[in-house]
């Protein structure tokens, strides 16, 4: 057990790149598809890339695209993000246990930046302390992939032609339908949940003088709570019926 122990603290800056690789390949052809959206919706190389860099979220800027497309206000555009984004406030407090005892407040907020689901799962999954220089190689391998994958996107939406970029405009929409289509495979009432919200946004977006921002925040609230009740925690449920819990 020590041994081990002592092997995980070694960990640095070539575990960290090694492990992020997969990711880093993983991100460029997301964020192509990201990048070459923003071309199309007239964002030019600098904001797309600054977009990416300040964000640094693949769900969350694709949904502001989609809020952008619709014509929301920034105020919609920004609560619809950071709903959607309130997840990493849970991942960086749970991986919070595991960083180094000497990594200072600004390091850690620094880091908190950084983590996105994937990184988080691989961090999480290592066995032990981790050690800063692997955590920050880590996720800056993976941040580089995303921003060079946008930047590629970018730059092939500039030179598409207008037919190519009008066929290209779906990805946005492909996008939200495979991250949904893969998540329903584990469980139906996912799709029954999001059929919640779409079957709610078409409601108040045509009967109601809503903007289409608001109408889309309601619908995902809405979806959350709908979420939280009829798809219990399995993992909370298991440990109930074991009879034996976990110390915090």
């Amino acid at each position: 057990m020590s041994a081990e122990r002592n092997k995980e603290k070694t960990l640095g800056i070539s575990e960290g790149i090694r492990d992020g690789i997969p990711v880093f390949v993983g991100y460029i052809s997301a964020s192509i598809a990201f990048g070459l959206t923003a071309s199309i919706m007239g964002f030019s190389l600098w904001q797309s890339l600054l977009f990416s860099a300040l964000v640094y979220t693949g769900s969350g800027q694709f949904l502001a695209l989609k809020l952008i497309r619709i014509g929301a206000t920034p105020v919609e555009i920004a609560l619809g993000v950071f709903m959607l984004n309130l997840r990493y406030m849970f991942m960086t407090a749970s991986l919070d246990r595991k960083l180094p005892s000497d990594m200072g407040k600004a390091r850690k907020s620094l880091l908190s930046f950084w983590i996105a689901d994937e990184s988080f799962s691989i961090a999480a999954l290592r066995k032990g302390p981790l050690t800063q220089k692997y955590l920050f190689s880590l996720v800056l391998t993976c941040y580089g992939g995303w921003l060079l994958g946008t930047t590629v996107g970018t730059l092939a939406g500039s030179i598409l032609s207008p037919e190519l970029q009008m066929s290209a405009a779906v990805t946005l929409y492909a996008m939200f339908a495979s991250l949904l289509s893969t998540e329903a495979r584990t469980n139906w009432l996912i799709l029954a949940v999001a059929g919640i919200s779409a079957v709610l946004n078409t409601i108040l977006t045509i009967f109601t003088p809503l903007a289409a921002g608001w109408t889309f925040i309601i619908s995902m609230v809405v979806a959350t709570i709908a979420g939280a009740i009829f798809m219990p925690d399995k993992e909370k449920k298991s440990d109930m019926v074991g009879g034996e819990a976990e110390c915090p």
